[in-house]
């Protein structure tokens, strides 16, 4: 029997980490997060004006938390990511996008 257990006690102590390292992932993602407003100034290379305009304009939609205007982190990666906010695309003459 310990013959057997030593056998696949590397194999148990790798599945446990797997497992416990997964489940660190998923309540990581379970968090919100946010951007601050300067934070998405800087990802997006705009001054803090622009980010009012785009803001103003329904571009990026801010939420309060507490007393915090923040940017759902999401929302700001997937525009970055489909090239919604990039700045070559909004103008702010314009009031819009291009």
């Amino acid at each position: 029997m310990t013959s057997l257990l030593d056998l696949f006690s590397p194999l148990i102590d790798a599945f446990v980490e797997k497992v416990a390292q997964r489940a660190r992932q998923l309540a990581e993602e379970a968090q919100p997060h946010y951007y601050s407003r300067a934070e998405v100034a800087d990802l997006l290379h705009i001054s803090m004006p622009t980010l009012h305009a785009m803001v103003n304009a329904g571009v990026l939609k801010p939420e309060k938390v507490g007393r915090r205007v923040l940017f759902a982190a999401q929302a700001v990666d997937d525009g970055l990511r489909d090239g919604s906010l990039r700045k070559s695309t909004w103008t702010k003459r314009k009031g819009g996008l291009r």
